[in-house]
């Protein structure tokens, strides 16, 4: 059994609709260029790739899926908090899309005009790598309307 401490980094952005989608204010989103790291800062994102490879039967997967905000509306409230659920898919071996990771996400809207949003996102997957492990990935984030 494999256990310990592993890093992960990754871009983002949000864009939040609150004009339309039908009877509520829409959030979507993604994580992506996304990285991992061990405790000692070496890049090991080939290894999780290549678990990916090995685990959905593709070899074409080459990099680690983005991690996407499920569309919907109501997950923004009048008070700028922001909740709902995150979730990444590679295609396997098959064709079929085949979730990896699921989560959730949880953010506030502030700043003056509304231009930053804060907040953490939790999700948790199998290791590829790893037989029976589970892993859960947790990280804050600071976005900035430029």
């Amino acid at each position: 059994n494999r256990g310990g401490l592993e890093y992960a980094s990754g871009d983002m952005y949000i864009d939040i609709d609150f004009e339309d989608f039908n009877d509520g204010d829409a959030v979507k989103g993604a994580v992506f260029n996304r990285r991992v790291y061990d405790i000692n800062g070496n890049d090991i994102t080939a290894s999780v790739v290549a678990g990916l490879q090995t685990e959905y039967n593709n070899p074409a997967i080459s990099v680690i899926p983005n991690l996407l905000f499920k569309v919907g509306p109501g997950h923004v409230d009048s008070n700028g908090e922001m909740a709902g659920d995150v979730n990444s898919t590679v295609i396997n071996g098959d064709g079929a899309a085949v979730e990896v990771e699921s989560g959730k996400y949880y953010a506030l809207l502030s700043g003056e005009g509304v231009d930053e949003i804060v907040g953490v996102i939790v999700a948790q997957a199998a290791d590829a790598r790893s037989p029976g492990v589970i892993v859960r990935e947790t990280g804050g984030f600071i976005l900035t309307r430029p």
